[in-house]
């Protein structure tokens, strides 16, 4: 059975959705990039496909919104922040 993946973030989504892919040839994998609206939970939309995915992975800014929201999804994976000066 297929799985719907979110990798939900700002600039690591795109190389970490194509290695998922890469993976995990079966499951349905997509990007999400979030904005201040997802952030603050003001994206009805983006929230509600985020509660549908059986799994997300996200910063915890994505992690919090989703708690807030009540729309947890079946499992929620934190990935790490990585800071840099560009």
């Amino acid at each position: 059975m297929s799985r719907r993946i979110i990798v939900a973030g700002n600039c690591q989504i795109g190389g970490l959705t194509a290695a998922l892919q890469r993976i995990f040839v079966s499951d349905q994998i997509s990007a999400l990039a979030f904005n201040p609206s997802v952030v603050n939970g003001t994206d009805e939309t983006v929230s509600k496909k985020l509660a549908q995915a059986d799994i997300v992975l996200g910063s915890k800014a994505i992690g919090a919104l989703l708690t807030r929201t009540g729309r947890t999804p079946a499992r929620f994976v934190t990935v790490p922040a990585i800071y840099f000066s560009a």
